[in-house]
């Protein structure tokens, strides 16, 4: 498992990759299959009965570390008609630099409701890369021919007493099977409340990465680099499916609705075949909170306040092996250096709250939703960026359009589309690097394919699309 590797294949892979969560199907209420994934007490009362996805492609990558000029790179010159992509400038005015990627497949997954309660079943792969809080140092001298990186020390680093803490580099690839319920426990008047859970089981199919808790250091005149007090960890494992563990996914959505649902029994003939609609819904869910412990193949090797010093900094350079970057990179002593057999990584877990109100006219609504991964940064494990998203779209039962925009970690701003027609749906919430209106410091895009039931077949009416 290899730090610049990951890197690498992110910004060379710049033009495939895919989106984060698709913001702009979040709220949807034609696509259970994927909102259970936000919320999963989303799967009562949507539009439809049974939702079947059969192929879900999502991805994300963002960086704050190097971008693509928008007046140098076109996405439909650069890539779709495979001209030679732009050489990546830096940012150098960051103390501290980050990147995030999502790569995910969906296989067969689907749910389904009947009278209050709602039954899901979720199968995909996943893979993360996260990178946070790495001192200039560490970033200028990774090594990256692909995108010509500089490996240049700014001069506003030198014969200073600096300090790095909860430093992460962390790569982790994980099939993931869940099984959801939600249920209407409360359904009187014009109230509707809904809870739901899924759990998760989860295979861990591989890792690697460091995790610096702590230390200090200082560069010379000389160029002498000079670090105490490290305390930080490195793993890899690269035995194939050599992890398990378990993940939980817990929700509550409330409604207020238009009309009476004391007797609520949706999609149902006995029901008079109804679908029932709210004036506005609001929900709060936990998501992804587990982990994967790796034991095959695996190694943890961890660094207590080790010291030392490294005379030629203009050699510098991050290993490409978790392990060499403790014994290598920094040249940590044997006699400070502990190893393991085995670790433990937390998968991304989240908290988010969506609210969405129905105009009632033109089928339109306009939703908002807010996304904190948890992950403590003292912890091993994938960390969600923050994300807070407005979204407008108009629904109906074949088309769907949206266009969430909101701020990603509260620093930038960034815009989207999500078009339904049928089953099929397309979309992604980082329109303007498509268009070269903004710096390409990311890609984003989604596609799924998932068929919707509508009712019992004794309804008489349109059943499938």
């Amino acid at each position: 498992m290899k730090f610049y590797a990951f890197i690498i294949i992110c910004f060379v892979g710049i033009g495939t990759v895919e989106a984060q969560d698709a913001f702009g199907m979040s709220n949807s209420n034609y696509s259970p299959a994927t909102t259970v994934q936000h919320n999963p007490s989303s799967i009562v009362d949507s539009e439809v009965m049974a939702d079947i996805r059969v192929l879900g492609i999502n991805a994300f990558l963002h960086t704050n570390y190097a971008y693509l000029a928008a007046e140098e790179f076109s996405y439909f010159r650069d890539v779709l008609l495979n001209q030679t992509i732009p050489n990546a400038h830096f940012n150098s005015t960051r103390s501290d630099y980050s990147l995030f990627s999502s790569v995910e497949a969906q296989y067969f997954s689907g749910t389904f409701q009947y009278k209050e309660h709602g039954f899901g079943l979720n199968s995909r792969l996943r893979t993360f890369g996260d990178i946070r809080n790495v001192p200039e140092i560490f970033a200028n001298a990774i090594d990256i021919p692909q995108i010509k990186g500089e490996r240049t020390i700014g001069g506003n680093l030198i014969n200073r007493d600096l300090s790095a803490k909860d430093v992460n580099l962390t790569v982790l690839s994980y099939g993931e099977v869940g099984i959801s319920y939600a249920n209407a426990i409360q359904h009187f008047d014009r109230n509707l409340v809904v809870v739901g859970g899924t759990i998760k089981h989860l295979t861990g199919i591989a890792a690697g990465g460091v995790h610096i808790e702590d230390f200090n250091y200082r560069i010379d005149t000389s160029g002498t680099f000079s670090y105490s007090n490290l305390n930080a960890t490195a793993v890899s494992a690269d035995g194939f499916l050599g992890g398990s563990g378990w993940g939980l996914d817990i929700g509550v959505t409330y409604k207020r609705m238009l009309d009476n649902v004391t007797n609520y029994n949706p999609f149902r003939r006995e029901a008079g075949c109804r679908i029932y609609d709210y004036k506005w819904k609001v929900g709060a869910s936990l998501i992804d909170l587990g982990y994967v412990k790796f034991k095959k193949n695996s190694s943890k090797t961890t660094a207590i306040n080790a010291s030392g010093s490294i005379a030629d900094l203009s050699n510098f350079s991050v290993s490409a092996d978790p392990e060499g970057f403790l014994t290598n990179t920094l040249q940590v002593p044997d006699s400070v250096v502990s190893t393991d057999t085995s670790f433990s990584v937390l998968v991304p877990a989240a908290f988010v709250f969506q609210y969405d109100y129905n105009l009632e006219k033109y089928n339109l609504f306009f939703s908002v939703e807010f996304m904190q991964g948890l992950t403590p940064n003292s912890q091993f494990g994938i960390k969600r960026p923050q994300v807070l998203i407005f979204t407008p779209r108009y629904e109906t039962r074949y088309f769907e359009v949206a266009m969430p925009f909101g701020m990603y970690n509260l620093q930038e701003v960034r815009s989207g589309i999500m078009v339904r027609i049928g089953p099929v749906t397309i979309g992604t919430d980082k329109l303007g690097t498509l268009f070269s209106v903004t710096d390409v410091t990311g890609f984003d895009l989604y596609l799924q394919c998932a068929f919707k039931i509508l009712q019992q077949k004794k309804c008489g009416k349109k059943r499938v699309w």
